[in-house]
């Protein structure tokens, strides 16, 4: 669900935890610059159009940082898949099915 949609519409029964992997801006717009070659006012202006990071981090329960390599992204990425799955085991034993 794209982030500002979904800030809209807090409190959403369907949605648990909201995860954000975040860059900041300066190096948000390099690496756009470098992926799809726009210059940095049409990356701007595109960035204007979406929620901002603060209100992004606001509403995030879980985020990542994504200002390094693929590694560090990685180490990330696996701590909060141990944290999730983590997460399911309890809510299962919480509230068994039926």
């Amino acid at each position: 669900m794209d982030i500002n949609l979904l800030i809209e519409k807090l409190p959403n029964p369907l949605v648990k935890r909201i995860l954000v992997v975040d860059t900041p801006e300066e190096l948000q717009i390099k690496r756009t610059q470098q992926r799809d070659q726009l210059n940095s006012e049409q990356i701007k202006s595109i960035m204007q159009s979406q929620a901002s990071r603060q209100a992004r981090l606001q509403v995030a329960d879980d985020i990542i940082k994504n200002d390094q390599d693929v590694a560090h992204l990685m180490k990330q990425v696996l701590q909060l898949h141990r944290q999730y799955l983590h997460l399911i085991v309890l809510r299962q034993a919480v509230f068994p099915k039926r």
